[in-house]
């Protein structure tokens, strides 16, 4: 087996392995952004309904 071609096959899987975790993390940031925004949307009802029944 020619040595380029286990070169070259090492470097696709070291960028396969590098998109892989970028866009693991990239969702995993999303995710988090989304569960902040919730409660602090829920805190706001929670306000508003605190003021509405006052």
């Amino acid at each position: 087996v020619p040595n380029w071609i286990i070169i070259v096959t090492l470097l696709v899987l070291a960028l396969l392995l590098a998109l892989g975790l970028f866009l693991f993390a990239r969702q995993r940031k999303r995710t988090r952004l989304e569960l902040r925004l919730a409660s602090g949307r829920r805190q706001l009802l929670g306000r508003e309904l605190q003021i509405y029944l006052a």
